[in-house]
């Protein structure tokens, strides 16, 4: 599928051990469950190029700043 790899990095972590991954992801499943549901809208567009490729394509938020900050 086209969105497999979809995802929005709010901190890059750099190599972690698995452990330390399940602890995070431990964590994170306890803080979102306080958090409601809400709405992002996508803004720019971007992109961070390679040699002769594209590596990563962005988009900025638009909406739903604030709520993406909190967590």
């Amino acid at each position: 599928e086209a969105y497999d790899n979809f995802h929005i990095t709010l901190k890059f972590l750099g190599e972690i051990s698995v452990l330390k991954a399940e602890q995070i992801d431990n964590i994170l499943k306890d803080l979102c469950r306080s958090k409601e549901p809400f709405n992002i809208s996508f803004g720019d567009l971007g992109f961070f190029a390679g040699r002769n490729t594209i590596k990563v394509l962005w988009f900025g938020i638009s909406e739903g700043v604030e709520q993406l900050e909190s967590l």
